[in-house]
């Protein structure tokens, strides 16, 4: 139940991605932060992407990730963090 719920909650972040244009949608990646303990489950359920999209997992430590948060440059931050449940508040 609960990793269903974390699935949702992940793919609901990622439809909200459908309003760039479909020209540039369809050649930019989804960019998904995670840990490597995730990371095998995750390139498992979106091997073929999503909605059309590929799916690029940028493995990091779970620290990293929440320290590089804070600074990256717009440009270059994650579509998706998917990390401890308890970092949303």
């Amino acid at each position: 139940m609960r990793l269903r719920l974390i699935l949702a909650t992940a793919l609901a972040a990622v439809a909200c991605l459908g309003s760039a244009p479909a020209v540039q949608a369809a050649e930019a990646p989804i960019v998904v932060w995670t840990d490597a303990t995730r990371a095998p489950l995750l390139q498992q359920l979106f091997a073929k992407g999503y909605d059309g999209h590929p799916v690029t997992f940028v493995v990091k430590d779970l620290p990293a990730i929440r320290t590089e948060f804070k600074s990256v440059a717009p440009e270059n931050a994650p579509d998706v963090i998917w990390a401890e449940h308890d970092w949303t508040g």
